[in-house]
């Protein structure tokens, strides 16, 4: 095991198809609270496991993923059969949930939420938001956002919010000991996306089969053909600027390596202010940037 075996793990980590990084900034998904936890054990295997958890502006659920990097991982499988590298779970129970949601506000009478078997109190109380450096927005008190809602909630039980035991090693070897635990780091994402890499040609053979698709309605075949290759420079570009800050490129990887090869979680003393504060990393809104494109 070696420092260079190590990054190259995680800067291989994102295919831009099953395999990920982790993600702060996702598409309308809200960041609530993030943690990594790094694990050792014997023959020179190691594990690092980060939990993210989010607020899904689709569905308006809150739901935790988890991204497994390592030597020694078991194998996990996505509904398609491929192997992927993350997991999830829900912390809040679904009945207890929805009945205190009205889309993204939470209901006028809302009071608890069941989160893993405990019964917590949904606070109204302004000081409580302000406390925790959440700005109400919208009309107070009757419109308060579950993002806001889940924010405070994570922030008052971190520890019910957060991946338990069985959580964190459900696909790692028995006898792996936790080996460092990070709140917070300086981060940067890495998301690599899968291009097709297309000519004007190309694209003109594809239009009569997207042609329905709901983003391309009402399009001329021409219109197709320059939006879809402006999109295609613009992840180009994106991907060009993810692998520039790949994860071996900056300290926090760095160190983490480093650490794990001396055995020595000590030597994890990073210089560069943390920035995983759900402040720092706003909803990614892709269909905002692509219209700007045109």
């Amino acid at each position: 095991m070696t420092e260079a075996e190590i990054l190259h793990t995680l800067d291989c980590s994102n295919d831009g198809k099953c395999l990920a990084f982790i993600e702060l900034s996702q598409i309308y998904n809200d960041l609530i609270d993030c943690r990594l936890t790094v694990f050792r054990g014997t023959n020179d295997r190691w594990a690092i496991v980060a939990e993210r958890l989010g607020y899904e502006w689709d569905s308006h659920h809150i739901s935790s993923t988890i991204y497994h990097f390592g030597n020694c991982l078991k194998e996990i499988k996505g509904g398609n059969g491929n192997p992927i590298n993350w997991s999830g779970f829900n912390p809040v129970d679904d009945k207890t949930y929805y009945k205190t949601n009205n889309d993204e506000f939470l209901k006028p009478k809302a009071a608890s939420w069941n989160v893993r078997n405990t019964t917590i109190a949904l606070s109204r109380q302004k000081q409580d938001y302000l406390s925790a450096g959440i700005t109400l927005r919208g009309r107070y008190p009757n419109n308060i956002r579950m993002i806001d809602a889940a924010r405070l909630a994570a922030h008052q039980h971190p520890g019910l919010f957060r991946a338990t035991e069985k959580d964190l090693r459900q696909y790692l070897p028995d006898d792996m000991e936790k080996f460092l635990v990070l709140d917070e780091w300086y981060h940067k994402d890495f998301l690599l996306i899968d291009i097709d890499n297309c000519n004007a040609d190309e694209f003109r053979e594809h239009f009569p089969f997207v042609k329905e698709y709901p983003h391309w309605q009402g399009k001329t075949v021409d219109q197709y053909i320059r939006e879809s290759l402006l999109e295609q420079a613009y992840f180009a570009r994106r991907n060009r600027e993810a692998w520039a800050n790949r994860p071996s490129t900056y300290e926090t990887w760095q160190l983490i390596a480093k650490a794990i090869v001396a055995n020595d979680p000590a030597l994890y003393q990073p210089t560069l202010a943390a920035n995983t504060h759900w402040s720092n990393w706003p909803t990614w809104n892709l269909k905002e940037e692509l219209s700007a494109l045109v």
